[in-house]
């Protein structure tokens, strides 16, 4: 239940503009927080990595990667962060 808030939770954290242009989002908390955004068909644009990395870490305080899947090949990986400042 916890990935379920946690997620409820990214999304808000987007602009409202941006979080319509996702289709779906899973977390597979059994890898350790690691997230897949699905983006609807024809609506991926470039900000949407930043907008999806900020919302995921502020809402829960990192993750393990990201992957974003967008048609035309035009979805990209997000590497893990967890804040930490080398």
């Amino acid at each position: 239940m916890a990935e379920l808030d946690t997620m409820r939770r990214i999304i808000d954290a987007m602009p409202e503009l941006m979080a319509r242009r996702l289709e779906t989002i899973w977390c597979d908390s059994n890898a350790g927080a690691c997230y897949t955004v699905t983006v609807r068909p024809g609506l991926f644009v470039p900000d949407l990595r930043w907008a999806i990395a900020d919302a995921v870490m502020e809402a829960g305080g990192g993750h393990s990667g990201i992957m974003v899947e967008a048609d035309g090949g035009s979805g990209c990986h997000i590497d893990p962060d967890w804040g930490e400042v080398p």
